[in-house]
């Protein structure tokens, strides 16, 4: 008889509550998740600024340090712009 060892993946699922809108982040992204469904992504990254919606678990999977307001509204603020100065390029 052989034993070998074998590398499985596990999911494990936790249920949380949050107050809406949320705020949270991780190294390339600031997330706003203003509804049960919904979040706000803006891209970090100063080379690939991006702005789009994604779902509210996957943000909140992703957004592993707490956000708030403030630091949203400026970064959001700061790839509007950006993307408005594109698009006059355009």
């Amino acid at each position: 008889m052989t034993l070998t060892k074998l590398k499985l993946k596990k999911e494990v699922f936790e249920e949380v509550e949050i107050s809406l809108p949320h705020y949270c982040k991780n190294s390339t992204a600031i997330y706003k998740i203003v509804d049960e469904t919904t979040a706000i992504k803006v891209g970090t990254m100063p080379d690939y600024p991006e702005l789009s919606f994604q779902s509210a678990k996957l943000a909140i999977s992703l957004g592993h340090e707490q956000s708030d307001e403030e630091e949203f509204e400026q970064i959001y603020k700061n790839v509007l712009t950006y993307l408005n100065r594109k698009s006059e390029i355009l």
